[in-house]
């Protein structure tokens, strides 16, 4: 997926709407780039947009597509047809890593998407946006794996 996005970049989305484009529901998110890792720069404000959401009550739910909301903080994998075209989700929910702040490590960290029951009392590491952002320059760096023949 890193390298089907032709960005990655950890987002304030500042608002989330949904409109009728071609008699279909869309939602648009006005995202501010909090930290890029690939493409993208920090601080720009991005136009995202993805199939779904409610319009003048009427909902429409796509199989796999996110629900996002105005104030989240997350992480965006992102792709576009053109430079032209918008922005939208690479693969979808599979694209997205919600993210919060924690005040004791004084960093964002990843949430769980979905979280395991672990045995009381212990201690489940929370994985950073930092590391995270660093794996992601890693591989990157590496680049793409060579496809088999």
């Amino acid at each position: 997926m890193i390298f089907d996005s032709e960005m990655i970049c950890a987002f304030d989305l500042l608002e989330v709407k949904s409109n009728e484009v071609n008699k279909t529901i869309v939602s648009t998110a006005k995202a501010k780039a909090i930290e890029c890792w690939k493409g993208g720069q920090t601080g720009t404000i991005y136009t995202i947009q993805w199939p779904g959401g409610s319009y003048k009550g009427r909902k429409v739910t796509v199989p796999s597509a996110p629900n996002l909301h105005s104030h989240q903080k997350v992480i965006l994998y992102l792709w576009r047809g053109s430079p032209k075209d918008t922005f939208t989700i690479t693969s979808w929910t599979q694209g997205v890593e919600l993210i919060e702040w924690d005040a004791k490590l004084k960093e964002y960290i990843l949430v769980e998407k979905n979280p395991s029951p672990v045995r009381p009392g212990k201690k489940v590491k929370k994985r950073t946006m930092a590391s995270f952002g660093k794996k992601i320059e890693e591989i990157i760096k590496k680049g793409a794996p060579s496809k088999p023949r």
